[in-house]
């Protein structure tokens, strides 16, 4: 039997969030407009939960709660090597990678492993940090910033890391999907985002972080994910609204595609012996989402 991180939510409450923003004009922030500006783009784009997570920075949302969105306290912890999304916390603890996550999480947070597959102009993420840091419940399968060329980024490179996300989840270690803008400038805006079931409070953006209970996507939405112990079927349109014709693609184990069906919706059958099965969809003109994986409790299991 698998898990389904979304058997209990409700598919018509949708929460548009980002946790990877640049945001203001000093030092460390990396950002290239002020705070106030920066939410007001997130919010005018229909946004509904944001953190913004500076450089080895705090910066404490309270003075902007009338923003008319749902703001969780973050930091980026940045090395030249290893960037983490530190959520859910106040205190930049900067003594090692492992003590950040740990620390995140000894505030009741967590921590999301950042761009493991940006080129930093030298390299990209050793493998070594991925499979050795412990307690990150996150990784970001997509950061749109990183596939914009020519930006303050450096060097082209990809934000893609489905491979990667593959290759964690086939040693046995549960991490959830997200999908972030790493937003700096405002073409960053909009490129990956996560959609959440939960009501607008930060701990309930935890909590549902923590079951999993979101997806990621770029412009479609998930309107149903449902497994009875042997079916998969799962729904999804297009977030304006318009008729589209998807092609769903059910992957395993090490990024097998079990399945790939085309239409507005699609059914899997298990097998019985999958470790998991996460979905992803694609619109006739690019749109995507990524849905976190169904798995087997015996087989994954969340490293806290």
């Amino acid at each position: 039997m698998l898990i389904n991180p979304y058997s209990e939510v409700d598919f018509g409450v949708v929460r548009r969030a980002n946790f990877h923003t640049h945001a203001g004009t000093g030092p460390n922030t990396c950002g290239a407009y002020e705070i106030p500006e920066v939410l007001q783009l997130y919010k005018a784009s229909g946004y509904s939960i944001l953190s913004i997570s500076n450089h080895n920075l705090y910066t404490d949302p309270a003075p902007y709660s009338d923003c008319g969105m749902c703001l969780v306290r973050a930091y980026e912890y940045t090395t030249a090597t290893v960037h983490l999304v530190c959520v859910g916390t106040d205190k930049v603890e900067m003594s090692s990678h492992q003590a950040a996550v740990d620390s995140a999480v000894a505030d009741g947070g967590f921590a999301i492993l950042c761009h493991p597959n940006w080129f930093n102009g030298t390299e990209i993420l050793p493998r070594e940090y991925i499979y050795n840091t412990r307690r990150y419940i996150g990784m970001e399968i997509l950061n749109g910033g990183c596939e914009v060329v020519g930006t303050s980024f450096g060097p082209a490179s990809s934000g893609y890391a489905a491979e990667v996300y593959d290759a964690v989840l086939s040693t046995g270690r549960l991490v959830w999907a997200f999908g972030c803008d790493d937003f700096h400038r405002w073409y960053h805006l909009s490129r990956a985002w996560n959609n959440y079931f939960c009501e607008l409070t930060e701990g309930s953006v935890i909590a549902a972080s923590k079951a999993g209970q979101f997806y990621v996507s770029t412009g479609l939405v998930l309107t149903g994910l449902d497994y009875d112990g042997k079916f998969i079927r799962v729904s999804a349109r297009h977030d304006r609204n318009y008729r589209d014709i998807l092609r769903f693609r059910f992957i395993g184990k090490n990024g097998r595609v079990l399945a790939e069906v085309v239409g507005e919706s699609a059914t899997y059958k298990t097998c019985g012996d999958e470790e998991y099965v996460r979905i992803e969809a694609v619109g006739s003109a690019g749109a995507m989402l990524w849905t976190q994986p169904l798995y087997n409790p015996d087989k994954l299991k969340l490293d806290v």
